[in-house]
């Protein structure tokens, strides 16, 4: 099993580093963050303390069984198009990032990438969060064997039937899996605070909760599986019925936290310490749900009550927004306060605090180029 997390700042490394402590990890990150971890370990204070030995590196290549992306919203289609080359029908790929969206864009990226085709011939849908059925075009139907010393899986190929196969051991199962529709691409949540000190060394400043699942629901084998390596590694993980519906939870959670905390500074739970900031909070949340049950999106519980239980969970924490102003980086507001604004749109629902925020987190990031 070899993982690659790519993008690895704050919550990157913090999975691959827990990760590594029984699994093959490469970290594919920031090239002083990646010196420091490759000469003195990845060191985690806080919550978790200890520190990890991942591999790293800051050059696309090998191959590997499952990727991990966790690059900024807005880096998604660059990451993607960087990734391509070791992407085959046996990579999964699982989106744990913040806002809405990311899921579109791994499969767009993807469309137009041939995979090789295996006994059962390989694949092409990918279904997206939307629900809408994304497709590979085929490509490689010459000679599979070459395809694969190609790209170094000689010793992974066996025949059958006089044609050849892959015989991966990997987390995906068989690949006639794949015949039914190529679901190469999970969606994950998670709620834990991390905060980027310096190279090489990360803060675990608050416990979360963890979520991965498939596009479509299904427990299948190779979600527990990642589902296991998570939980053995110390981070606790649930598998999703509804992954599309805890991405949107978590988005209105982030639009309802992230922003304000950028705007004004402070850590997260000072937002449960001052009445005025709870009651916006309140009605940023009511604004998002509105739009996502619009989109047919209804949730089992309540998402402002969640989202105070998440900034408790994280009161130490400074929100990644909040971090990215603070480093002078570009936010993710398009993908969370942005997207809600875009999609409320569609469906003729104002969203007058979203927008706000919107505009006024943009203002800061220009203040700060």
């Amino acid at each position: 099993m070899r993982i690659l997390v790519f993008g690895a700042g704050s919550i990157g490394s913090f999975f691959g580093g827990l990760l590594s402590r029984k699994y093959d990890v490469t970290l594919f990150g920031r090239k002083k963050h990646m010196d420091e971890i490759k000469k003195n370990g990845l060191k985690i204070t806080g919550k978790t303390n200890r520190v990890f030995y991942p591999k790293t590196g800051t050059k696309r290549g090998g191959k590997y069984d499952l990727i991990i992306l966790t690059v900024k919203a807005y880096d998604t289609k660059k990451s993607m198009n960087t990734l391509k080359s070791i992407i085959d029908s046996n990579t999964v790929i699982l989106s744990l990032q913040n806002g809405l969206g990311n899921e579109e864009i791994i499969v767009n990226s993807l469309k137009n990438k041939g995979f090789s085709k295996g006994c059962d011939g390989i694949p092409t849908g990918i279904p997206s969060i939307s629900g809408k059925l994304k497709e590979f075009s085929r490509g490689f139907d010459g000679n599979a064997k070459r395809f694969l010393e190609t790209y170094g899986f000689a010793e992974q190929i066996r025949s059958c039937d006089g044609k050849v196969r892959s015989t991966f051991p990997s987390i995906l199962g068989k690949i006639s899996d794949f015949s039914k529709g190529n679901k190469g691409v999970l969606r994950g949540i998670t709620n834990h605070g991390v905060i980027f000190v310096k190279p090489g060394e990360i803060h675990h400043s608050g416990m979360g909760k963890t979520v991965i699942g498939e596009i479509d629901g299904k427990k299948t084998e190779r979600i527990k599986k990642i589902c296991s390596m998570f939980n053995n590694t110390g981070i606790k993980t649930k598998i999703s019925n509804d992954i599309k519906k805890d991405v949107w939870a978590k988005t209105i959670i982030n639009s309802a936290i992230n922003p304000v905390t950028a705007i004004t500074g402070l850590k997260n739970g000072y937002l449960l310490k001052i009445p005025m900031l709870t009651k916006l909070m309140e009605n940023i949340c009511s604004e998002g749900v509105k739009v996502a049950n619009r989109e047919g999106v209804f949730f089992d519980s309540d998402v402002f009550e969640e989202t105070k239980k998440t900034a408790s969970l994280t009161a130490e924490n400074k929100s990644s927004m909040l971090q990215d102003l603070q480093n002078r980086k570009k936010t993710e507001i398009d993908f969370i306060n942005g997207a809600i604004v875009e999609i409320g749109k569609k469906h003729g629902i104002d969203t007058p605090l979203n927008s706000m925020l919107t505009v006024l987190v943009k203002v800061l990031e220009k203040r700060n180029m």
